[in-house]
């Protein structure tokens, strides 16, 4: 939602078709269905490279994700779903000059989690508040059902944030 407010092109990819169908309904997006298809030569085809990708999978997803980006393209991964080793052909990295960043929020100081919120008033809280970008809530469990929310988090079956009512 963010990248399509700020008038980027986005490609998402999933796993199966109901993920990709909640994930069609929250922006435009070229999407794939990587059990099916190739992200990778979908991107190429379509853009040549892209110049910037979120990675939130990880795991054998990272080699992937060099191939598909764009010369001086930047990749940002901040999610390990699909594992915290990568394969990594280090010339394709450096022929593209590429900038990988790893990230989480988790593991960050109060004063850069407080910069981070800051960040996101100055410069996309707008969009939350006019409703062009919404939170992504897959449902709502009450505190005593928190060993379900593990489970489905664990199963990786959620699009969006599973949230806990007190």
């Amino acid at each position: 939602q963010l990248a399509h407010a700020m008038g980027l092109r986005v490609f998402g990819t999933a796993r199966s078709d109901w993920k990709l169908a909640r994930i069609a309904a929250l922006a435009p997006a070229t999407l794939v269905d990587v059990t099916k298809q190739d992200f990778v030569d979908i991107v190429q085809s379509a853009t040549g490279g892209v110049e910037y990708i979120v990675d939130l999978v990880g795991g054998d997803y990272f080699e992937k994700n060099i191939h598909a980006a764009a010369t001086l393209g930047r990749i940002r991964v901040g999610g390990l779903v699909a594992g915290a080793r990568a394969r990594l052909d280090m010339r394709m990295l450096l022929n593209k000059r590429l900038t990988v960043v790893g990230t989480v929020l988790r593991a960050r100081l109060l004063a850069e989690k407080i910069e981070v919120a800051q960040t996101f008033e100055r410069e996309a809280l707008h969009w939350l508040a006019w409703g062009r970008i919404k939170p992504v809530v897959d449902q709502v469990l009450d505190m005593t059902d928190v060993q379900e929310a593990h489970r489905i988090a664990k199963a990786n079956s959620a699009v969006g944030k599973i949230v806990l009512r007190w």
